[in-house]
């Protein structure tokens, strides 16, 4: 079993859990067949649930029903650490008590500074948004969006995070690995040419820097906790306070002037997107203390 020096030592104690089974073979059979189990599920709840959105296209239920279709991915990580690594599932989040603690150190001050981010943009420069719901509409969405926020959220830690970085930890000291390998898997799975009208490498590679940072909030305190705040903040800013117009601003308060196909304007936002993911980084260390 390896142990990581400073800063990731905590790193070996979040990959406990896996150390008797680190084969890379186990991990990729394992990964296939979580890769089977959730296509498999979202094959079903869209068999299910398709003929409900025959008449709907890019509304709310549409927007939500898809976050939750994500979330099963952690159903998927779930059920293969379960019955191929013979351990339990709760094993994902590091210690679960700790986890628990990380999360709730963590979140309040993502909030808070997600929400002066958005009411400082939408009051200082109101120009530059464009109101998209209702402010009472807005709110009566927020108890269905914001429960299936959490739920994808915490499904993509469980598999990228949890599952993937904590197995090739058990395997392999090197922190490029462990670190790389899983963050450039979450970056490719948001490479979407359809949705972001061909601008979508731009996207993945904010998605790859942001995976990097999440794994190495986990590497740092030894659990999922922090990382879930921080992308439960994050795709609260970007799905329900400020989003691109269309389909994908379907729950937002406000969405931007311009989308996807606006390619200068699109890039031109990118360097901000990367300053506030600092600064979450920096604020979920500070709230930890790391």
């Amino acid at each position: 079993m390896a142990r990581f020096s400073s800063p990731y030592q905590a790193q070996s104690r979040f990959s406990d859990a896996a150390k008797d089974a680190p084969e890379l073979w186990r991990t990729a059979l394992g990964t296939l067949g979580g890769c089977a189990i959730y296509l498999a599920l979202v094959w079903s709840a869209t068999a299910v649930l398709l003929p409900l959105f025959q008449d709907t296209r890019g509304g709310p239920a549409i927007i939500i029903t898809q976050l939750l279709l994500v979330a099963l991915m952690g159903v998927a990580a779930a059920i293969i650490v379960q019955s191929w690594h013979k351990r339990p599932a709760r094993s994902l989040f590091g210690d679960p008590l700790q986890a628990r603690r990380d999360f709730l150190k963590v979140l309040p001050l993502q909030l808070i500074a997600i929400s002066a981010v958005g009411l400082t943009m939408a009051y200082a420069a109101p120009h530059v948004l464009v109101s998209n719901r209702p402010f009472g509409q807005w709110l009566m969405i927020l108890p269905f969006a914001v429960p299936a926020i959490i739920l994808q959220c915490t499904a993509e830690e469980m598999v990228f995070r949890g599952y993937l970085q904590q197995q090739l930890s058990a395997r392999y000291r090197h922190p490029s690995i462990w670190l790389g390998l899983p963050s450039a898997l979450f970056a490719l799975a948001h490479y979407s040419p359809a949705l972001y009208d061909g601008k979508a490498w731009p996207v993945v590679f904010w998605a790859g820097v942001f995976g990097l940072a999440m794994a190495d909030l986990t590497a740092r305190s030894g659990t999922l906790g922090a990382a879930i705040a921080v992308h439960i903040s994050v795709n609260i800013s970007a799905i329900l306070l400020v989003s691109l117009p269309g389909d994908m601003g379907a729950l937002a308060l406000y969405v931007l002037p311009f989308g996807a196909e606006d390619a200068e304007a699109f890039r031109a936002l990118l360097p901000a997107e990367f300053v506030a993911l600092v600064i979450s980084w920096l604020a979920a260390r500070l709230a930890l203390r790391l």
